[in-house]
């Protein structure tokens, strides 16, 4: 089983190791798509939204990483208040949780899982910070029963983040964060993530940029983002 740590290497930089070796992502959102490609293409990691999504199970997904050589993101879905849960709802949280941890325990030893990932885009449209309560209890509960996978969820931005930050990003040897930035006809966008990262107050805890979406853009981009970007606080794993 492969061990997983977020190491800090010097003052605002962390390094993402696996069984001791630095670990860079080379990954993709493939719940569905043909991990064989992400593989000939040089990928090292795949990420997913649910542990059933209808057509695969987790299973299913982790055996076939497994057999190509990847790593993966397991996503555990949490309701979305976006979508109508309360998360003041004591007892539909404790059931949530329940559920999710069930999965943990049944998925946990896994060789190829990398981490765990808590809910998508939880803090778009919301109101109640008693989501970041329940990520935290999860999160609890989860390296109570797992201590070689990391944990992390994934933001919708953090230039408006629900407020307080979650106290489950703050843990920089168990967790990460990732997020989504979208910016119409651009590829410049590390120094966005960069400031917006400055001006939420959570840049000096390690985070991943897991999906780069550019809208409006041809198959194929006229330029790529520059390598350089890996010395950049934006590349922090």
């Amino acid at each position: 089983m492969a061990h997983a740590k977020i190491i800090k290497t010097h003052e605002n930089a962390y390094q993402l190791r696996v069984d001791g070796q630095p670990f860079f992502i080379k990954g993709a959102g493939l719940e569905f798509g043909p991990m064989e490609l992400l593989a000939q293409c040089g990928g090292n990691t795949v990420r997913t939204w649910h542990i059933e999504n209808g057509q695969r199970s987790a299973e299913s997904i982790l055996d076939d990483a497994y057999s190509l050589g990847l790593q993966v993101c397991m996503g555990l879905e949490l309701e979305r208040e976006r979508h109508g849960f309360d998360y003041s709802n004591v007892d539909a949280v404790a059931e949530q949780q329940a559920a999710i941890m069930a999965d943990v325990i049944r998925l946990k030893g896994h060789l190829a899982l990398l981490m765990w990932g808590l809910g998508n885009e939880l803090n778009l449209c919301a109101t109640n910070s008693g989501v970041w309560d329940a990520v935290e209890s999860l999160r609890q509960a989860i390296k109570a029963v797992d201590s070689d996978n990391l944990i992390t969820t994934m933001l919708a931005g953090v230039d408006k983040p629900t407020p307080p930050t979650p106290a489950c990003l703050l843990n920089t040897s168990e967790t990460t964060f990732q997020f989504q930035i979208t910016e119409p006809g651009e590829y410049r966008l590390y120094c966005q993530v960069d400031n917006s990262a400055d001006a939420s107050g959570v840049a000096n805890i390690p985070f991943l940029v897991s999906d780069i979406q550019v809208a409006n853009q041809p198959t194929q981009p006229a330029s790529k983002p520059s390598t350089s970007a890996n010395n950049n606080k934006v590349n922090k794993l």
